[in-house]
């Protein structure tokens, strides 16, 4: 759930990211009129939901984990104090 929360999350950071072009797309097909505003509008819909669905694979950034890594694979995490724990089994 939290994965799902953090993905529509970024989504719609993503596509507020966009807002000035989706701004001037509007804009653009309020001023047309007849068969040019109709195809305008489908190929903005179309733009819309392809940068939709090309969100997951080309930009989304999965969360970090919150959890010590161990850097150098030696199976101890040293976070900067004196001392060093064993890093948690995968």
């Amino acid at each position: 759930m939290k994965t799902i929360f953090h993905f529509l999350k970024e989504l719609l950071k993503d596509t507020l990211d966009q807002a000035w072009t989706l701004v001037a797309l509007i804009i653009g097909w309020l001023v047309l009129e007849g068969d040019a505003k109709i195809i305008t509008g489908n190929l903005i819909m179309f733009t819309l939901i392809a940068w939709w669905i090309t969100f997951w694979p080309f930009r989304y950034e999965k969360p970090e984990e919150d959890s010590p890594r161990d850097g150098d694979g030696d199976g101890y995490i040293f976070d900067g104090t004196d001392k060093e724990r064993k890093s948690p089994k995968k």
